[in-house]
């Protein structure tokens, strides 16, 4: 699985989470997450993505 592939498949694992669980929170890291993915840029906030560097981090 290259890390693009596995990029996506942790958003499709979020969207489970949230879709079955929306009582629930949990957090997901991605490693090396791409600059210009829409799906983090628009779940990540700033200050979050500047404190981890490369990391994305996501609350669900």
């Amino acid at each position: 699985m290259s890390i693009e592939e596995g990029h996506n498949l942790t958003h499709r694992i979020m969207e489970e989470v949230r879709r079955h669980h929306p009582e629930h929170s949990a957090e997901i890291h991605l490693e090396h997450c791409p600059e210009d993915c829409g799906r983090c840029r628009q779940e990540c906030s700033t200050e979050t993505r500047r404190s981890v560097g490369e990391r994305g981090r996501t609350k669900v």
